[in-house]
């Protein structure tokens, strides 16, 4: 009988031993991320606004934590992208949203983005560097993540800032003139902006996209209000120094293209609290008063014909 009970005993230690060894979760490790550069042809060198929706690269990569991965639950696998300058690698930008496929196809638009996001962007070649990031885990601080190898290209970006255009005095540096900006990158009929001028003859000059105006375009004026391109253009006279709304429209064909107009201020005041946007008031349809935000207050800008009256 005794001999029976011990070995009943025994069995039962020995299935639980087994029961404790199967149960054992295996434990993830870091052991490796490649990315692969899969496009059938070479990504363009030069990215133009025009090819925006245009693919630019394909993308695929394996990670490998050594235990099987899903992607829902708390062993969820993730990635983001990451974009660095290579030559100043402190400069960087990752993407916000999480994904979870395992390949991808950056368009134009999309690297574009990530390289005006770098504090180093410029509008001549750029040396960059395009990583993965893999996250396993959804619980924060218990997660494992994994960078992949690089893919190393030289690109030149678009900016996607506002156009600008500077109104410069004779014989000034355009570079220290007031100057007015387009509502975005790919609009060249609505410059507009205050400024105070001198009296003087003055011309618009137009850097490049990324604010350098060594070789910039020049416009000065035929007659009227009309803007004509060329060093050799007249200059537009600015017959009374003061406060002026300065719009512009680059265009070459359409409604107002190639037109400029200077509206002179008499005076202006300074009040109310940093809580309104710039918007337009007409209180009758003689009299405009414009309201626009400038250094946390309220500037109103008197026209010269509503100081008349």
């Amino acid at each position: 009988m005794k001999n029976i009970l011990k070995t009943t005993i025994f069995a039962f230690l020995l299935i639980s031993l087994g029961s404790c060894t199967n149960d054992k979760e295996p434990v993830a490790v870091l052991n490796g991320f490649e990315l692969s550069n899969v496009s059938e042809s070479a990504p363009p060198s030069v990215l133009l606004a025009t090819n925006a929706s245009q693919p630019f690269i394909d993308l695929e990569w394996e990670v490998d934590y050594g235990v099987p991965t899903g992607n829902t639950g708390t062993t969820g696998l993730t990635y983001k992208f990451i974009v660095t300058d290579k030559d100043n690698p402190e400069a960087f930008v990752k993407s916000e949203v999480p994904f979870t496929r395992k390949d991808s196809t950056l368009t134009v638009d999309q690297i574009n983005v990530f390289l005006n996001g770098l504090s180093t962007f410029k509008c001549s070649p750029m040396n960059i560097e395009i990583r993965v990031e893999s996250t396993l885990g959804n619980v924060p601080g218990n997660q494992q993540i994994q960078i992949s190898t690089p893919v190393a290209l030289t690109v030149t970006g678009y900016t996607t800032t506002p156009k600008e255009l500077a109104f410069v005095k004779d014989l000034e540096s355009p570079a220290n003139a007031p100057k007015i900006k387009s509502s975005a990158y790919n609009k060249l009929d609505d410059f507009q902006g205050y400024m105070y001028l001198e009296a003087g003859n003055y011309k618009f000059y137009q850097p490049d996209d990324c604010g350098s105006f060594e070789g910039a375009k020049v416009y000065g004026t035929s007659s009227g209000n009309a803007i004509v391109e060329g060093s050799e253009s007249s200059s537009i006279n600015v017959p009374t120094s003061g406060h002026y709304f300065v719009t512009a429209n680059l265009n070459t064909e359409g409604t107002g293209a190639r037109t400029f107009k200077l509206s002179y201020y008499k005076a202006f005041g300074i009040f109310g609290t940093d809580t309104e946007i710039f918007r337009n008031i007409k209180n009758s349809s003689s009299i405009k008063t414009n309201w626009f935000h400038r250094r946390s207050k309220l500037i109103r800008y008197l026209s010269q014909d509503e100081a008349q009256n």
